[in-house]
């Protein structure tokens, strides 16, 4: 890859680092009032709060890891896999959600912002599939 093309995704992978690192602080830090915009209420608190306040975890344990791939891209490519395929199945499980009015319109545009970020996950995956090094017979080939 050269270093304009890997300049381009650092940036990229930043960004994106950047959009789930402040979702899931403010879903942390601000919890009741992120479960009112995206939820109409806040969570009867139980086993709801738990799953709420584990999702926003992984949302920002993921911006870590977009960290990471926004410091070398091409040594996380792993990473950008989980990333893609869950923001694109988080997309898509929103949709009954939303349409159940389960969910608010904020939360819809928010998985929409994912699924727009997992397109572009696999189009980096796929731009950068050849910029692999080539490896050796013995070891285990990388999926993309």
């Amino acid at each position: 890859m050269d270093q304009i093309k890997k300049d381009e995704y650092k940036r990229f992978f930043f960004i994106s680092a950047l959009y789930n690192i402040l979702a899931g602080a403010n879903g942390m830090i601000f919890f009741n009032m992120m479960s009112k915009l995206c939820f109409r209420a806040a969570p009867i608190y139980g086993m709801t709060t738990f799953i709420l306040r584990t999702f926003y975890t992984h949302v920002l344990v993921f911006g870590f890891g977009y960290y990471l791939v926004s410091r070398d891209p091409e040594k996380n490519r792993g990473i950008v896999w989980m990333g893609m395929l869950a923001k694109i199945a988080f997309f898509f499980a929103a949709i009954p959600y939303y349409l159940r009015k389960k969910i608010t319109a904020l939360t819809l545009l928010l998985a929409f912002g994912d699924f727009v970020f997992g397109i572009l996950f696999g189009l980096f995956l796929l731009d950068t599939r050849r910029d692999l090094p080539a490896k050796s017979s013995h070891e285990t080939p990388e999926c993309g």
